[in-house]
């Protein structure tokens, strides 16, 4: 076991967990990634934001991530309090955010990248709006689903916070 899998932020002794990674394909092949400062994650911040059906945004925070640079692609390991486990219903959106440390370039808006997603090989439905990665000077973030429920495209199985666990999201930009 990694030390940081099971480090216990403290207070209610709940321990941070390895969740998932997001893997965003082909990053940096995209010109208008070059302006991201991927290599200056000295110090970082995490969150995972999500909706389940009819109720308000759940956030998720945690004080590490593991990022890394594969190739062409931008992968960033989230880690969770295991209690967020607990939830199990269907998410109607989830975003995974990166906050990275200092103001590394001046951009006054986001950089926007649309996308196709799956999650181990199985492809998220596009039909309730847009799935997108952005970055601005010090986040960067990965979302799907917009106002219905996430479901995987080949049988229109719901997606909960729990079917996550030990998952690779593949976002596959679009240029």
């Amino acid at each position: 076991m990694n030390a940081i899998q099971y480090f216990d932020w403290g207070g209610d002794g709940d321990k941070s967990i390895p969740f998932c990674s997001v893997r965003l394909k082909n990053f940096f092949k995209i010109p208008k990634s070059n302006k991201f400062p991927w290599n200056a994650l000295s110090e970082n911040m995490t969150s995972v934001v999500y909706s389940t059906d009819g109720l308000d945004a759940r956030v998720i925070k945690s004080k590490t991530a593991i990022t890394k640079k594969d190739g062409n692609d931008f992968v960033l390991n989230f880690f969770i309090k295991e209690s967020s486990l607990r939830d199990r219903k269907n998410l109607t959106v989830i975003n995974f955010n990166c906050y990275l440390d200092g103001s590394l370039f001046n951009v006054g808006k986001s950089t926007k990248f649309y996308a196709e997603i799956y999650v181990s090989g199985r492809k998220i439905k596009r039909d309730r709006g847009l799935s997108q990665v952005s970055f601005w000077e010090k986040n960067i973030g990965a979302n799907m689903g917009e106002n219905g429920s996430v479901r995987f495209e080949d049988n229109n199985e719901a997606v909960t916070l729990s079917s996550l666990l030990n998952k690779e999201i593949v976002f596959e930009l679009e240029n």
